[in-house]
């Protein structure tokens, strides 16, 4: 049934049809794509392969088109800064909870925005690992490890995909750097590509359906994966039995015999290899009819399945679901985890008692401008942008909260916040956009916005390419002092404050890295601003010439006194407590580069150090989403590692500093001292444009394990609240054979009780190891469960181990094999912390 045969969705303005109805598969719409490729001609088969601009496929013969939409984070649209959305948890926070079932309530709220955004495929989930500390998506992958990769994914794929909205798991494969992206070659074994790089995407075809694929920039073992004939069809589509459609990264074919070797539609469009390109090949001979037949039954099949066929466009909406806000709260507690949890005076010193304290001193960079979503494409606009400082004057709200910024750890200024520009008659920005680039004439379009960051990119509002637009606003000054300005554009600007030339780069701009690789330099000026005054703000925005695509920012950065170390210090020695919040932001973990250095920027380390030797009961917040150097949290009695937690992490981590909800996230990723203590850091990030995964199986904890390294806090590690006991660990056999594998998982149970005073989630990890003499890693995680335990409850955790638990990739067999012998079954809390060891004898008959 087409989405024009359904029933309407209330007042909800986004895809024909009843809300949460499924995705159905691809063989239950086969019947109607067959029927509508027959009245097809081969040229229109030809053309559906291409995109029709950036956010939609091809469509022809009057049939409705694809929408699809970035990301993982949320569901953006079709413009950068557009409608609002939900902001969910980063990809590595989801990773923190381990809990798929709760991943899972993510993905659907995302698909229900989606929905409302008109939107049929969603870019997400982004499943490639952490194999290096820097890489500069890592905030956006759920893990180092492919097993827990990958249940998240296919809880986050089953949850989109329960509203009718198709997933699209990216990027495929080895694209785990942001280095050279576009052509590096990644050289990885096929071992190490079956054992770990591929697992989460097999998961995600295998286990969820997942409606379609994005092929990866890089190269892999030389071959661009856009048109890599052994991974995208021999793989993807005929050992996995792949039944979507596989579609390019943005701009990553380049070759048209992609269309050979398995890609199904470029994007975005026009097409350049593929589309038109298709249709004069076919006609020379060149390109077999019966391979764009199979490319178009893929995207008709994608299109039929997600409503898009008979769909009609719609406005965007940005209104909440109801359900939202809690999903959300939920999802950023699991995230968090709580690394240590020293006894101060006999207790531990979290959670916080609000009733009993008077004073608490919030201090840090991210204390009042708290990061919740990393950058680039994951960027949303999000329904709430809220602090840490904000949630703990909700929750604390008889304590008096005193707070000094201390450092500046800003890679460019930021944008100006929402709450400092307009006023009640005009809020925000006006836009007015021309059809030329010296702003003449008549405005072709007016709007307002509320973001002092704009990127356009085939954006319908602006008229075309050689584009102008001019800004005006109201910046009212929230305190004294030295304000610094930032301007950053993808094009050129001019901005005036007052009148008076403030900034700008419309001469000779600098190249610089923003915007994709495509913006300038930052360039900077400081004025003193009175607190509570208004000043006019105008910037003429010029874009690049012939290029329908911009960005623009201008950033603010408010005064911080040169002794705020210091004055940190001393703010902290005056309260029961101090909150510490450090860590990064959207500017160092982007999509288009990597981090430089773990360090935390700014005089964090120094920061932190100060204030703990004033105040002992300092509790540190580290926000970031991937690993950074702890260097100066040594003393800190309470750390807590809150990522990128999504627009209600802000009440969400409140909460857990006052106890409302015991922490039980656990590490996804592995904490060094070091990025060199990694194997993979070796050959990180490559020369001469190749990058050699020679740590092969080695990556994260299993390659620390490999070589002694101790960790600063391993994989999986993770405290709480309460005390839980573990009982005896057991297997349901004790002896099987290879055969029986195939048929019968092993069941592991643990019976786990909470002897705690609240609730408490706990997380049972199961690792193995291999009989004497393999060749594989040390520890390799195999599977996991979670407990939710009221006070004085117990249950009993069961994980079961299918035959895949125990195989590794033999090369000369080109299949998964069980080698038998006396494997270590771990019944662990951590890669690090095994609590119980059990045998099982795997013989081969």
């Amino acid at each position: 049934m087409t989405a024009s045969e359904e029933a309407p969705v209330g007042s909800d303005e986004g895809i024909d049809g009843p809300l949460d109805t499924p995705l159905p598969s691809a063989s239950e719409v086969a019947a109607s794509v067959e029927a509508v490729l027959s009245g097809l001609s081969g040229s229109e088969l030809a053309l559906l392969t291409s995109g029709r601009d950036m956010w939609h496929a091809e469509s022809v013969a009057g049939l409705g088109a694809l929408k699809v939409s970035d990301g993982p984070a949320g569901v953006r649209g079709a413009r950068f800064v557009g409608t609002q959305s939900a902001c969910v948890p980063c990809g590595s926070a989801l990773g923190a909870t381990w809990d798929p079932q709760l991943v899972a309530e993510v993905g659907a709220v995302i698909g229900r925005e989606a929905r409302a955004k008109g939107v049929h495929l969603l870019l997400a989930p982004t499943v490639n690992l952490h194999r290096t500390p820097l890489a500069g998506r890592n905030f956006e992958c759920y893990s180092e490890d492919p097993r827990l990769s990958a249940e998240i994914a296919v809880g986050f794929i089953n949850g989109v995909q329960s509203t009718g909205v198709g997933a699209c798991v990216k990027h495929l494969v080895a694209n785990d750097s942001e280095f050279q992206r576009h052509t590096i070659s990644s050289a990885v074994s096929e071992r190490a590509l079956r054992d770990l790089y591929l697992i989460p995407f097999e998961a995600a075809v295998t286990r969820a359906d997942v409606a379609a694929v994005m092929s990866a920039y890089n190269r892999l073992n030389g071959t661009y994966c856009a048109e890599h004939e052994w991974l995208l069809r021999r793989v993807l589509k005929d050992e996995w039995g792949f039944e979507g459609l596989v579609v390019s990264d943005w701009w990553g074919t380049m070759s048209p015999t992609s269309a050979e070797a398995g890609l199904d539609l470029e994007m975005p469009g026009p097409a350049v290899h593929l589309g038109a390109r298709s249709v004069d090949r076919v006609a020379a001979g060149e390109l077999d009819p019966e391979i764009v037949l199979d490319q178009a039954r893929r995207i008709i099949s994608v299109a039929e399945r997600t409503g898009a066929l008979g769909a009609r466009a719609v406005s965007e909406s940005s209104e909440e679901h109801p359900g939202t806000r809690d999903v959300l709260h939920r999802a950023a507690s699991a995230a968090a985890v709580l690394l240590r949890n020293d006894r101060i005076d006999g207790s531990p010193l979290l959670p916080f008692d609000p009733d009993a304290m008077e004073r608490i001193a919030v201090i840090g960079p991210n204390a009042a401008d708290t990061a919740i979503l990393g950058g680039g494409s994951a960027w949303v606009n999000a329904h709430r942008h809220e602090s840490i400082l904000d949630g703990l004057r909700r929750r604390f709200e008889r304590v008096e909260l005193l707070t000094e910024r201390g450092v500046d750890s800003s890679l460019t200024c930021p944008p100006i916040p929402e709450r400092l520009l307009g006023t009640s008659q005009q809020p925000g920005l006006r836009i007015e956009y021309f059809d030329n680039r010296d702003l003449s004439g008549d405005p072709s379009h007016t709007e307002t916005t509320s973001s002092a960051r704009l990127m356009w990119i085939d954006d319908d509002t602006v008229p075309g390419a050689n584009f102008s637009a001019r800004l005006t606003g109201i910046l009212t000054a929230g305190e004294d002092g030295p304000h610094t300005f930032g301007l950053t554009t993808a094009g050129t600007a001019t901005v005036w404050l007052d009148g008076e030339l403030l900034l700008d780069n419309s001469t000779d701009p600098v190249p610089g890295t923003s915007f994709f690789g495509m913006g300038t330099e930052e360039i900077r000026t400081t004025v003193d601003l009175v607190a509570g005054n208004q000043y006019e703000l105008t910037c003429d925005y010029r874009g690049y010439e012939n290029l329908a695509m911009g960005g623009l920012q201008i950033g603010l950065l408010r005064p911080i006194a040169a002794d705020g170390i210091a004055r940190a210090a001393e703010l902290a020695a005056r309260c029961e407590a101090a909150v510490v919040v450090l860590g990064l932001n959207a500017d160092w973990e982007t999509e288009g580069r990597d981090r430089d250095s773990m360090e935390l920027p700014g005089g964090q380390a120094e920061l932190v150090r100060a204030v703990v030797r004033a105040n002992p009961r300092t509790v540190v917040l580290i926000n970031a989403g991937a690993p950074v150097d702890l260097d100066g949290t040594e003393e800190a009695p309470a750390l807590l590692w809150i990522w990128y937690p999504g627009q209600e992490g802000a009440d969400a981590v409140a909460g857990l500093l006052a106890g409302d909800v015991a922490p039980s996230g656990r590490l996804p990723t592995s904490l060094t001292r070091r990025c060199e203590d990694h194997p993979a850091f070796a050959t990180y990030p490559g020369s001469d444009g190749v990058v050699r995964y020679d740590e092969d199986l080695l990556v994260g904890y299993r390659g620390l394990d490999a070589t002694g390294v101790e960790p600063v806090f391993c994989f999986g590690h993770g405290l709480g609240y309460s005390p839980i006991d573990w009982g005896t660990a057991s297997l349901d056999r004790v002896s099987t054979t290879r055969g029986e594998l195939l048929s019968t998982p092993v069941v592991v149970s643990l019976e786990v009780s909470n002897r705690g005073s609240v609730r408490q989630r706990e997380v049972v990890q199961v690792y193995l190891t291999h009989p004497a003499g393999s060749d594989r890693p040390p520890v390799e995680l195999v599977g996991f469960t979670s407990v939710d335990l009221e006070p004085g409850e117990t249950a009993v955790a069961t994980v079961q181990l299918p035959f895949r638990s125990f195989a590794g990739w033999d090369v000369a067999e080109s299949d998964h094999l069980v080698t038998p012998g006396t494997f270590i079954v771990s019944v662990s809390r951590s890669s690090r912390d095994h609590r119980q060891r059990l045998e099982l004898d795997v013989r081969a008959h």
